[in-house]
């Protein structure tokens, strides 16, 4: 008479039963959960790659014309958009950029509508939607240190 051995009843990680996740699925559970996150701060903060964080930016040129935008580099594209405009004999009077944050590129959505609710005209360019005349460069700074996520 042969005898069953009995069930392994050992708990293996779930990790060992389907495998390691990608490193996308990783990148967008971390962000889930800072998303959940009440706090800005702390700890769990750092957790979250700088690939995942970004900037909003303001900056008003001489010509009376404020750009919004977004990037992973705030210092590096406002160097940019300086030297660009530079070339064209315009200069930068005023620059307003955040801190690293998540939800970057949703709060660039949330500062252009601002600026076109606020009766901000739409200037020429290739992004026309992220440049405008009639703005007040404080009121569209104190807006974008407003919005959800930007640390204080």
């Amino acid at each position: 008479m042969s005898t069953i051995p009995p069930p392994d009843r050992t708990v293996r990680p779930l990790i060992d039963v389907i495998g390691p996740p990608s490193p996308e699925t990783c990148r967008r559970l971390v962000v889930l959960l800072k998303l959940a996150e009440p706090s800005t701060g702390g700890a769990r903060q750092k957790i979250v790659a700088s690939a995942d964080r970004g900037q909003i930016y303001v900056i008003a040129f001489s010509t009376g014309v404020i750009k919004v935008g977004q990037s992973k580099d705030g210092k590096r594209r406002v160097a940019q958009h300086r030297s660009d405009s530079a070339k064209h004999g315009v200069s930068i009077d005023h620059v307003w950029v955040s801190p690293l944050h998540l939800n970057y590129e949703g709060n660039e959505g949330e500062l252009i509508a601002f600026c076109r609710r606020s009766g901000g005209r739409v200037a020429g360019g290739n992004h026309q939607s992220e440049y405008f005349t009639g703005v007040d460069f404080a009121a569209v700074q104190a807006f974008a240190e407003s919005l959800v996520g930007i640390p204080k």
